[in-house]
């Protein structure tokens, strides 16, 4: 099982992936265990593994993102096309009812 560590506050933020004025608030709060050495908070991370499992974690998350703009990219642009193709068969069906009048 993984030890804890203490975190300044800039690396605990990251590790929790929280805003450093949040951790700030925590602290104020005291909703985490802290201490102050020589003016400086530090953060327990009980679960902390020297963040070799939240950068894995931070690579799937990223990855993750990229793949999700490919989507939206391509979703846009079927959309467009879609768009495109609605207006294709309008202008089809109004030739065809000006050709079924004219006969």
């Amino acid at each position: 099982m993984s030890q804890g560590k203490w975190l300044d506050i800039a690396k605990y933020s990251i590790y929790r992936n929280k805003s450093i004025s949040t951790i700030r608030r925590y602290i104020r709060s005291n909703t985490v265990q802290f201490k102050k050495i020589d003016g400086k908070y530090f953060i327990y991370a009980p679960n902390f593994d020297g963040g070799n499992k939240n950068l894995e974690t931070e690579k799937e998350i990223f990855k993750m993102r990229l793949e999700n703009d490919e989507y939206k990219r391509q979703l846009k642009s079927l959309y467009e096309e879609n768009e495109e193709l609605k207006m294709l068969v309008r202008m089809l069906e109004n030739t065809n009812e000006n050709n079924s009048l004219t006969l």
